[in-house]
Parts: C-alpha cells; sequence; structure tokens
C-alpha cells in the first residue's frame, strides 16, 4: 500500500513539473510569447511607435526645452578635473633672463625669478635650505664606503664637465662666473657700465685673489707635510 501511494505521489509531481514553465522562461519570454499566460491582451494597445515621434512628447519637449535634467539624465558630463590647481602663466618683463631648454624647465625659471622679485626674503630662505640639504647628503656619501665615495666622484667630475662643456658651447666660456667677468669688463671699458657693475667686478676679483691666495697656503701646507713625512 505504502509503495502505491509513493508511486502516485511522484506521478503527480512529475506531472505538474512538466506543466508549469520554468523560471528562467519566464524571465526571458517577449509579451507576445506569455501574454496569454500573464492576462495581459497586447491587442488593445494598437500601433507602438518610438515615443520620440510621439506629438504630444515632441510638444512637451519644446515646452520644457532641451536643457531640462530629464534629458540629459542619461548623458555624459564632463568629468571634474582631480589634483592640484595649475598656477596662471607668469608674466615677465625684460629683467627675465633663462637657459632653459625645456618648457618645464621654463615654467619653473619664471616662478623662481618671480618669488625673487616679489617675496626675495622667502627666496633666500628656500635656496638657503636647498644648499643645506645638498651639503647634508655629501656628508652623508662621503662617510660611506670607499666604493660610494669613489663613485659619487666619478659623477660629479663627468657632470661638472658636461655642464662647462654646453656652457662653452653656448657663451665661449667654461663657466658662467667667467662670462659674468667677461661682460662686466667689456661694459667697463666700452664706458657704458654703472657704478654697480664697476663694483660688482672688483668684488668678483677680491673673491678670486682670495681663493687663488687660499689655495697656494693650502699646496705650501700639503708640500711641507709631504717633506716632513719624507724625513719622519
Amino acid at each position: 500500500m505504502r509503495g502505491i501511494l509513493f508511486l502516485l505521489f511522484l506521478a503527480c509531481s512529475h506531472a505538474k513539473s512538466g506543466n508549469s514553465p520554468k523560471r528562467s522562461d519566464q524571465r526571458f519570454s517577449t509579451p507576445t510569447q506569455n501574454h496569454e499566460q500573464q492576462g495581459v491582451n497586447w491587442s488593445d494597445f494598437g500601433d507602438l511607435m518610438p515615443i520620440d515621434k510621439d506629438s504630444e512628447w515632441q510638444e512637451y519637449r519644446q515646452k520644457v526645452g532641451n536643457d531640462h535634467e530629464l534629458f540629459n539624465k542619461n548623458e555624459q558630463k564632463p568629468k571634474k578635473k582631480r589634483g592640484r590647481p595649475r598656477n596662471p602663466p607668469v608674466i615677465v618683463d625684460e629683467t627675465f633672463k633663462s637657459n632653459a631648454r625645456t618648457e618645464v624647465g621654463l615654467q619653473r625659471a619664471k616662478a623662481k625669478w618671480l618669488l625673487q622679485k616679489t617675496e626675495p626674503e622667502k627666496f633666500k630662505r628656500i635656496q638657503q635650505n636647498h644648499y643645506d640639504r645638498k651639503r647634508e647628503r655629501e656628508a652623508r656619501i662621503l662617510n660611506g664606503t670607499n666604493e660610494e665615495v669613489q663613485a659619487y666622484r666619478q659623477k660629479k667630475r663627468e657632470n661638472t664637465a658636461k655642464k662647462m662643456q654646453r656652457h662653452k658651447e653656448r657663451t665661449g666660456f667654461s663657466t658662467y662666473r667667467s662670462s659674468k667677468i667677461h661682460k662686466l669688463k667689456t661694459l667697463i671699458e666700452s664706458e657704458k657700465g654703472t657704478p654697480e657693475d664697476i663694483d660688482e667686478l672688483s668684488k668678483m676679483r677680491e673673491k678670486d685673489r682670495t681663493r687663488h691666495s687660499l689655495h697656494r697656503q693650502r699646496k705650501k701646507v700639503e708640500r711641507y707635510k709631504a717633506i716632513y713625512n719624507k724625513h719622519a
């Protein structure tokens, strides 16, 4: 008896599953296919047309305007620019001079020139901090191993030689100091120099004499040390 009831239960469940449509068929079926099952009579709607061709909709859109948020909802809006805003272009005068070879270098030179002109104290403080960090870096490298020190000095010599070569090709002098002295001497000899130019030239010559004197003294001390160590 129990076996007969179990077989009847299986037959009923199989009949129900076979007659009812699957869930996937209900999801992806079109209105024309399942309108009878859903109880919807699509024939009462008449001939369907796109909404843009409807006269009432066109009249309403002209009344509201094309800039309404209802019509621009799906349009792609311009993205907001993130990050730091760009600084306005710097307006320079005839006193600005730069040897920059790129657009980025020229912009940095203009910003540096403007800072030096508008806020000289801040410019001096930034320059001093830059030189201090450079000295700290050199001292940290020179306190390293012998290989690191030799590699650093070799790279520094190569960079200095390249810089002097580029400056000589551009101005005819190896250093900016030499070209500056030649320019001041030319102005003074042609009687076009100002008292400020004469004062600047005298200060540069005095500094050169002091540097050469210190160099001679240092060489003299090294020579005496070598003689002393030789006879010690």
